[in-house]
């Protein structure tokens, strides 16, 4: 399935200079902004995909990039959030580096 980022992204799920202090209140926020444009999805439910699949092993990339991910129930398509953070944080990346550009996706829970 070929996709592009503005089938991805909305104003809504697309934000800079953000303001967080870790990577649980990132994943809070960017649960919040999809909730926001997708209000048939939990932002709790998100939330706690998202922090199961980071205890699966960090999704920090390196360079100052993470790409938080996980697969949800009730959504029909891939949804995208992309955010800059105002100050870098710690991702347990395998550069050692901080994070601050977030490109998180949530995927169909059936999707291959």
């Amino acid at each position: 399935m070929s996709v592009s980022l503005v089938q991805l992204l909305s104003d809504m799920r697309t934000d800079t200079q953000v303001s967080v202090s870790s990577k649980k209140r990132l994943f809070e926020i960017i649960s919040e902004r999809v909730n926001s444009d997708f209000p048939d999805l939990s932002s709790r439910s998100v939330f706690s995909r998202l922090l199961a699949r980071e205890k699966m092993g960090s999704t920090g990339l390196g360079h100052g990039i993470a790409i938080p991910h996980c697969r949800v129930e009730n959504v029909s398509k891939i949804v995208g959030v992309m955010l800059t953070l105002d100050h870098p944080i710690d991702f347990e990346a395998p550069d050692n580096q901080p994070v601050d550009i977030v490109f998180a996706l949530l995927v169909p829970e059936d999707e291959q």
